[in-house]
């Protein structure tokens, strides 16, 4: 995320958009041989990508979670929260808000097209001709409105882990599970879904560019999740996942966790079965007894890499 800047602070949350977010649209708006359309489709669809998030935001503000920013990028769109407390109720809350937001502006839109007469036509023509005539007309524009509200909204709730739906299916699993093992099946079931998504090349034509990336995406950023909470619930040994831990993060119009709370919680937990040192506060260097100092977290955030637990004195 370091190669994104900033636009705006609605509600007081930073929002970012990715320098491969601004190529994409540069490329897709003059390449193309429609660019006022292409224009218009872009920023109407990261205009509701940006509401999405800001749905899951403001519901993690309400339960006391930091939201560090809202990055737009070519997937979609990312909300940074500081943690997301082991609570079903409230990951289930915040995982929903998002798509929440997009199911009602289409329930919106839908109604106003129908005060606009439109309801006539609103099932007649195919995505993508409304897509491609947004600009044409009001209830053009309408259509393809509720158009991307309803793709935003019911794709983000396949319960492909880390997307909103994987989110609301380990929330749903905690109730009955520990989070570690609902985290396990979540993943997995994403896991399945990713690969159909990859598959689907060979099936799918219109999204046979989209659908495989985002799915390589779920399927590594799930793993990436997976390896957070083992080493967040890890009481002590060696790392239980092994190289290439770093930051968490969602599927398109989801939201990632920062890393550096888990490693200063993997830290405190790996103290446990360590004798302290006789100061009880760990050694010269600032270093709990089997944990990370503030150094060892800025070195493993600027160049990440395997993590591996501290030697101990």
């Amino acid at each position: 995320m370091n190669e994104s800047y900033p636009i705006g602070r609605p509600f007081g949350i930073e929002v970012r958009v990715h320098i491969l977010f601004l190529w994409m649209a540069f490329f897709l708006i003059f390449v193309g041989g429609n660019p006022l359309g292409t224009a218009a489709i872009l920023f109407t669809l990261f205009g509701l990508v940006l509401l999405h998030e800001l749905g899951h935001s403001l519901v993690a503000r309400h339960h006391g979670i930091q939201v560090m920013d809202i990055v737009l990028w070519p997937l979609g769109g990312m909300a940074r929260m500081s943690e997301i407390p082991e609570s079903p109720r409230v990951e289930g809350q915040v995982a929903i808000a998002g798509p929440l937001v997009n199911l009602v502006l289409a329930a919106a839109s839908l109604l106003l097209l129908g005060l606009l007469g439109g309801w006539g036509e609103a099932m007649g023509p195919s995505v993508a001709y409304i897509l491609a005539h947004i600009l044409e007309s009001p209830t053009n524009f309408l259509r393809a409105f509720i158009a991307m509200n309803l793709m935003l909204g019911v794709f983000n709730l396949v319960p492909a882990f880390p997307m909103d739906g994987g989110r609301i299916l380990r929330a749903f699993l905690a109730r009955k599970r520990s989070y570690l093992e609902a985290t396990e099946i979540a993943v997995r079931v994403g896991r399945y879904i990713a690969l159909a998504m990859i598959l689907s090349v060979f099936f799918i034509q219109p999204m046979s560019c989209a659908l495989p990336i985002i799915g390589v995406y779920i399927m590594w950023t799930g793993m990436r999740e997976l390896w957070s909470v083992r080493l967040r619930h890890a009481g002590g040994g060696a790392n239980p996942f092994g190289p290439g831990a770093g930051p968490m993060g969602g599927g398109p119009g989801g939201f990632r966790v920062d890393l550096s709370e888990h490693l200063r919680a993997f830290g405190r937990r790996g103290a446990q079965g360590a004798a302290p040192p006789e100061s009880g506060r760990g050694d010269s260097s600032g270093r709990s007894a089997g944990g990370f100092s503030d150094e060892d977290l800025r070195r493993l955030e600027d160049e990440p890499g395997p993590l591996r637990r501290p030697p101990q004195d």
